[in-house]
């Protein structure tokens, strides 16, 4: 656990230069800046109370093994996004809630040699050295042949190996498992998309479009990512409204970015394919009639206007 102006829960990564950074942002709604215009912050970081009380309670909230020398708490994980005499202390998203990660279990194996020779050595005192090995070939011939009925089986034998089982990750059951287990608080797009503003900024569209946008995508998702679909949604399209670098987004999303570039592409096919219905092509005479007298002198046979998306960039002076 980093020391400073980090918020110190569990698996969250905000600090002061994140918000610094977010500050730096051009606000579309208001067309400056962040840091001046009216909208509030995407979060705050609060430093833990002088008074001893109030300390060992947020100390107990945490439950961090090696606090650091200044602890800070975003705003993410207060109820009223701040310490309050009703709430004063963390109690949202803490880190220490999500269930922890399945161990994977041990093959254990018992080879035959060594039932052969325990089965030997019982027997080897009463019963002839000829009768004691063709008692272990028939042994060996009837295991060979065909296992034990499921209430014989012993307990050290074991007939179905449990590594052909971990490495199911096209199973849909078990990604469907996986994520309902999974909090709102493990999503990125919770963390980042707060308010309208937020959502104008990264997506281009307000956040209750958003959301409607991600339920209607909820059945074309491909069961190789195990990512929640809001986020791969998210990610889709803040490459396509800001042309971040793939890099950028893996390391914002937490992913690899060969996965992140697979995600992207998926998305873009099944965008082009669930929103084709929405773009209206009027008929060539309506086209006509409401055509500008500019166009229908200098351009009379347009049919549509594409809008392309632009890319601002920040070119040297001196090259």
């Amino acid at each position: 656990m980093s020391s400073g102006s980090t918020c110190a829960v569990v698996s969250c990564h905000n600090n002061s230069r994140k918000l610094k950074n977010a500050l730096e942002t051009f606000c579309l709604e208001h067309q400056q800046l962040r840091k001046a215009c009216p909208c509030p912050p995407p979060y705050a970081l609060h430093s833990m109370p002088r008074k001893e009380d109030r300390k060992l309670a947020w100390l107990a909230a945490l439950r961090l093994k090696h606090p650091p020398k200044r602890v800070y708490v975003c705003s993410f994980h207060f109820i009223d996004k701040k310490p309050t005499e009703l709430h004063p202390d963390p109690e949202l998203c803490l880190g220490y809630d999500r269930p922890p990660p399945k161990k994977r279990r041990k093959l254990t194996r018992t080879t035959l040699s060594v039932t052969a020779s325990s089965n030997t050595n019982k027997n080897t005192e009463s019963v002839p050295d000829s009768t004691v090995l063709r008692s272990v070939e028939l042994d060996q011939a009837s295991i060979s042949t065909q296992p034990p009925e499921p209430h014989l089986h012993s307990v050290h034998t074991q007939w179905e190996d449990p590594s052909q089982q971990d490495h199911q990750y096209c199973n849909r059951s078990r990604r469907k498992d996986v994520q309902d287990k999974m909090t709102q608080c493990d999503e990125v797009a919770y963390f980042i998309l707060q308010n309208d503003a937020d959502a104008l900024l990264y997506t281009g569209m307000a956040l209750e479009t958003f959301n409607t946008l991600v339920s209607t995508l909820e059945g074309y998702d491909n069961n190789e990512f195990t990512m929640p679909v809001r986020d791969q949604v998210l990610m889709t399209l803040m490459k396509l409204k800001s042309n971040r670098v793939i890099g950028d987004l893996s390391r914002q999303f937490h992913i690899s970015q060969s996965m992140a570039s697979k995600i992207i592409s998926h998305w873009l096919d099944k965008l082009e394919e669930v929103l084709r219905p929405l773009i209206p092509w009027l008929p060539k005479e309506t086209i006509q009639a409401t055509m500008p007298e500019a166009f229908k002198k200098n351009f009379p046979n347009t049919t549509c206007i594409i809008d392309c998306s632009e890319t601002l960039l920040q070119e040297p002076r001196n090259l």
